[in-house]
């Protein structure tokens, strides 16, 4: 809502914003605020998620209410800053399965949506004002279990596409890059980016040999800067502000969109009432609940007019006083009301108890203590494609003929496949032979050998060039004397060849389906997290990924560049109601609870633990622990400490509740404010806890 004073100009209007950015494992705030003509970061926080986005709500509570003290100012509207596995390509909206998260942000920490941005979008725009041309690059994006693609070619995106994160980073981009290869030649311009030291990454891509039908040339990495990337989401923030003239009256509702690089900003009501699965961003409206707290506020004011006296006649500078006066005692009054908020937690002494339980379930049975164990299903379909690594080589065989020479002193018959040798080539007869024995012949008065002669084909054991030997060579036949027997190739052997290609390995297809069933795993865990309730507890020990339907593009040893995979993934996860644990263990707790004490759900801690399965039995261990806080009445602490001095406020609490403790955590970045506890009572959250 906005208030409208005669005296006060809209563009006088402090502009300030919650930048909020959003990855697997952390969330990064930023207080965005105008200075002069430029839009600027001004306090910067960081915080991890210990139990992934389990608890963001409560995390991002935390970076708001650091970033509201540290830059002393109170913020209300938020601009999502997202990487693109986030967001359903197709539509630009939210996926489902994430929209629920920030639904509960903005109901939670009552925040007003402006919309979002992509990472890759305003990087691409970083670089294009910062090298004053269109850009020509592959951005890569990362995130803890997804790469992001996107190439730009003369300042297009000409492709895109995101795939789950595996520890080799080379087989994850050619997952990717076979989409491409035949259709289209990548720049040679890599830039990659998430905000954390890629040396590892950038290292390995440019070692890594490429193939050439891959890139233009010999690919070059650039990292970006994680203060270059901030830059780079507020420029685009600040240019889509400029562009839609954003005014926010009190009847509007933040629902349409304009669409810049992924930006959704808002606009007038107009008809997406029935859009219902984006209804968190769509129904931002206050103005109904802010007129209900102003009559509240006001009827607080129990002044009584007739008590006070006007003169009769004010002059001119009386009535800009009294007017300035009352416009000072209203500000005050609707800043109490709407901005002085504290949270007073104080703590009384508790009796410990703890205990464990030994339990004993059926899946899907309650058992008489009130606990069951449920068990759900769910099927994923996969496509992997991954390029080949066995090699083979292929080729023909040398062929020529042989005449065999023997001086035997009787005939020889040489059978089929005898073994001829020469420079240690080795050739097979191809058929047998028999050889007569030696002959004498007298010449010149002398008697000379002739050996016995016959001629036969013969063909080289090995594939390969090698076995083309030339005419005239002397081979050695078999383990026989060469001065008794050999052969010599009577024409020069040909057709020898060889040539590497390469196959399916057996460590292919090992590896490829090893990453269908992590990255089954990954996106498992992601959905389970997603669907599961927060009053449900994973038995995480028993969850249970499996694949079948595996098909293979290619046998093992057949020749191809690249194999795909199909398999389908098989989940099965099973979860404990806590609700149903901490009701169970309050009924065994009962009888131990002291008298004037009591016990609440939030003060019941347990963990479950050595669970093991038998077919459809499970046993596990309960162990709790219980802190059973002193009866008081809240209602009664707020009424007595409110309007007080925060110093003033542990003497009540010791000498009227016997309090051992409390804390103030205010959240105001008023100054004067601070050191005091709100009058209005709705705006003190009383917190009764144990030391």
């Amino acid at each position: 809502m906005q208030f409208s004073l005669p005296f006060i100009s809209k563009n006088n209007k402090e502009e300030v914003y919650f930048g909020l950015f959003l990855k697997e494992e952390e969330a990064i705030g930023f207080v965005l605020e105008r200075r002069g003509h430029n839009l600027e970061i001004t306090a910067e926080e960081r915080i991890s998620f210990v139990n992934g986005w389990d608890n963001i709500v409560e995390c991002v509570d935390e970076l708001l209410f650091s970033l509201e003290q540290k830059s002393k100012k109170h913020l209300e509207k938020i601009i999502f800053f997202v990487y693109s596995h986030l967001i359903d390509q197709n539509t630009k909206d939210i996926k489902k399965s994430y929209l629920t998260v920030f639904k509960n942000i903005l109901k939670h920490l009552e925040l007003k949506p402006l919309g979002y941005i992509e990472c890759y979008e305003a990087v691409a725009n970083y670089y294009e004002k910062k090298d004053q041309s269109p850009l020509t690059a592959v951005l890569i994006e990362l995130d803890k279990s997804n790469v992001g693609v996107f190439v730009y070619k003369g300042g297009h995106k000409t492709f895109a596409k995101t795939v789950g994160r595996t520890q080799n980073i080379i087989d994850d981009l050619e997952s990717v890059f076979i989409d491409v290869k035949g259709d289209m030649l990548l720049p040679s311009r890599i830039i990659l980016y998430d905000s954390y030291d890629l040396d590892s990454e950038s290292t390995t891509i440019l070692s890594h040999r490429w193939n050439t039908e891959l890139f233009v040339q010999y690919p070059r990495v650039e990292i970006v800067k994680p203060t270059d990337l901030h830059k780079g989401l507020v420029i685009v923030f600040e240019d889509q502000i400029k562009n839609s003239n954003y005014y926010v009256e009190e009847k509007e509702i933040i629902q349409g969109k304009k669409e810049v690089m992924g930006f959704t900003i808002g606009e007038e009501v107009e008809a997406k009432e029935n859009n219902a699965e984006r209804e968190d961003f769509n129904e931002i409206s206050e103005s109904v609940i802010i007129k209900e707290q102003h009559a509240s506020f006001f009827s607080k004011l129990k002044i009584k007019i007739s008590q006070i006296k006007f003169p009769t006649r004010l002059s001119s500078g009386h009535i800009i006083i009294v007017t300035g006066i009352a416009l000072i005692l209203i500000a005050l009054g609707l800043t109490e009301y709407f901005f002085h908020k504290v949270q007073l937690t104080v703590l009384f002494p508790s009796h410990t108890l703890s205990k464990t339980i030994e339990e004993n379930l059926t899946i899907g049975e309650k058992s008489d203590k009130g606990t069951e164990i449920k068990s759900f299903t769910f099927s994923q379909d996969y496509n992997e494609k991954k390029a080949t690594t066995g090699k083979r080589d292929v080729g023909e065989k040398a062929k020529g003929e042989v005449t065999i020479n023997s001086f035997d002193n009787k005939d020889r018959v040489f059978s089929k496949g005898t073994i001829l040798e020469v420079n240690n080539i080795k050739f097979v007869l191809d058929d047998e032979i028999k050889v007569a024995s030696y002959s004498e012949k007298i010449i010149n008065d002398s008697t000379a050998r002739l050996p016995g002669t016959n001629k036969d084909k013969a063909t080289a054991v090995e594939i390969g060039t090698e076995g083309n030997i030339a005419k005239g060579q002397k081979l050695k036949i078999a383990d026989l004397s060469l001065t008794d027997f050999f052969a010599v190739s009577n024409t020069a052997f040909t057709g020898g060849s060889k040539k590497q290609i390469r196959t399916v390995s057996k460590q292919d297809v090992e590896d490829i389906k090893k990453r269908i069933l992590e990255k089954s795993k990954q996106e498992a865990n992601s959905k389970i997290k997603t669907e599961l309730q927060n009053n449900n507890i994973l038995l995480d020990s028993l969850t249970n990924t499996t694949l079948d339907n595996i098909q293979i593009s290619k046998e093992i040893g057949e020749e191809t560049e690249q194999v795909s995979t199909k398999a389908t993934s098989n989940t099965t996860y099973y979860t404990l109601s806590k609700k149903e644990v901490q009701n169970m263990l309050k009924d065994s707790f009962k009888g131990e609870v002291p008298s004037g004490f009591h016990l609440t759900d939030d003060q019941i801690s347990f963990e479950v633990k050595d669970v093991e399965q038998n077919e459809n039995k499970i046993s596990m261990k309960i162990t709790a622990k219980a802190a059973a806080l002193k009866d008081v009445e809240k209602d009664d602490i707020i009424h007595n400490v409110k309007g007080m001095n925060i110093k003033d406020v542990e003497k009540i609490l010791k000498e009227k509740f016997q309090a051992s403790g409390y804390e103030v955590k205010a959240k105001t970045s008023i100054f004067f404010l601070k050191e005091w506890i709100p009058f209005f009572e709705k705006n003190i959250n009383l917190v009764i806890s144990s030391i």
